[in-house]
């Protein structure tokens, strides 16, 4: 085997074009197979970056921010872009000022603070900001839209009777990735307010 080889490679007679051919063609389907792994690989990632960016920006400060509306007691601010709140989260008495702020530089802040009996702020729990790539104030679409039940429909409540007679929360929250805008909504029931 090893003098075939030996000879193969001393002679001077080179390879044929149909041997030519066969060659590139394996090759353009490895190079081909190769390039389509490529983009398959690099595809799954920028789902997997979206789906990241989503989860971080949109549905882990939803789900937090829901959990406190759902609780709250009384609204003291209700604009569309910010919402001061009570809630007694651990039901021992001690109520919690929850103020929750769409800014302008694309941030949500959520700050708890713990009000004395009178209503007045005794002391700042926390103060975070939950979300970075916030885009719902420069696109001019507003986090909270106030809703209540009217005659067995759900209407928007004038801004002047929102802090009394709002029912129902519409959360919108929008982030931005890459070109484009991501974006949930979430309709949040109150549960603890006597109407």
């Amino acid at each position: 085997m090893n003098r075939s080889i030996k000879r193969f490679l001393a002679s001077d007679d080179g390879i044929t074009l149909v041997e030519l051919m066969v060659v590139m063609i394996l090759l353009g389907m490895v190079l081909g197979t190769a390039y389509m792994a490529q983009q398959a690989i690099s595809k799954s990632n920028d789902i997997a970056e979206r789906q990241a960016v989503l989860t971080r920006q949109i549905t882990y400060p939803m789900l937090l921010l829901e959990k406190i509306i759902v609780q709250n007691r009384e609204l003291r601010t209700a604009t569309d872009y910010e919402m001061v709140c009570t809630t007694d989260k651990d039901l021992d008495g001690v109520y919690e000022l929850n103020t929750i702020k769409a800014t302008p530089d694309g941030r949500i802040l959520l700050r708890v603070q713990l009000l004395n009996n009178d209503g007045t702020v005794k002391s700042l729990v926390s103060e975070n900001y939950i979300g970075h790539e916030n885009t719902n104030v420069s696109s001019a679409v507003p986090m909270f839209k106030y809703l209540m039940d009217q005659n067995g429909s759900v209407v928007e409540v004038p801004a002047d009777q929102r802090a009394d007679k709002t029912r129902f929360v519409d959360m919108t929250i929008r982030a931005s990735y890459k070109d484009a805008t991501l974006e949930e909504s979430r309709t949040i029931q109150f549960r603890n307010r006597d109407f």
